[in-house]
């Protein structure tokens, strides 16, 4: 587990990924995330146990699920139109 501003992310988490999952939590953006054979929109949140770490939910109103970080391909806001926050293939050519 990596901990990044008192969330714990699991280490397979690339960093730049970690710091953009936590600037759409802070936004409260709503997004699409896109894994190689599933998409799945929602707002990020974090859990309330004493270890914090990052889930999914529907809305502001409900619980969600963990997010996986090893398998995001893309993440976009899910506005018409959505601005890509994050593309693994552009993330490989600019290393």
């Amino acid at each position: 587990m990596v901990t990044y501003d008192s969330i714990s992310w699991h280490s397979e988490w690339p960093e730049k990924l970690r710091r953009i999952f936590f600037h759409v939590y802070l936004a409260r953006l709503r997004v699409r995330i896109s894994y190689s054979d599933w998409q799945e929109s929602g707002y990020v949140g974090i859990t309330e146990g004493q270890i914090k770490s990052p889930i999914l939910v529907h809305n502001t109103r409900s619980n969600g699920g963990g997010l996986i970080g090893r398998g995001v391909v893309r993440l976009e806001s899910s506005r018409k139109g959505g601005i890509v926050l994050y593309d693994i293939i552009q993330s490989i050519h600019t290393q």
